[in-house]
């Protein structure tokens, strides 16, 4: 698919997808936005980002958006299917770099949002 439009129409279709691997960066809608419509629609399929952004905002971004994972497109195809293996048994996908990351935004309350962070 070209698309995060496509993306979402093609995770309503009769095939209905467990897994779908989405980019940050695509045209019309990005990849973020359209995580988070697909999980609304169907929260039963598991979204994985898999992105060249290393930016923290992107990652807390899609920890919000309810994504399965998040994972670097340089990532060993070997790795990276092991990875995907493990989606499909209920498991995040984020290497330990990524998931330090997610720890340390955790710690300086940036995953929640708002309503999550005025409460204390």
């Amino acid at each position: 698919m070209a698309t995060a439009a496509e993306a979402i129409k093609l995770a309503g279709a009769s095939f209905r997808p467990d897994v779908i691997l989405m980019d940050i960066y695509m045209p019309e809608v990005d990849g973020l936005e359209a995580t988070r419509a697909i999980k609304k629609l169907y929260p039963e399929i598991a979204v994985v980002i898999l992105t060249s952004s290393e930016k923290d905002s992107h990652l807390f971004e899609a920890v919000r958006a309810d994504a399965a994972g998040y994972l670097l497109k340089n990532l060993d195809a070997d790795e990276l299917f092991n990875m995907l293996e493990g989606v499909a048994k209920g498991e995040a996908a984020m290497t330990r770099a990524m998931a330090s990351k997610v720890l340390k935004g955790i710690a300086r309350q940036q995953i929640g949002g708002p309503d999550e962070r005025s409460k204390r």
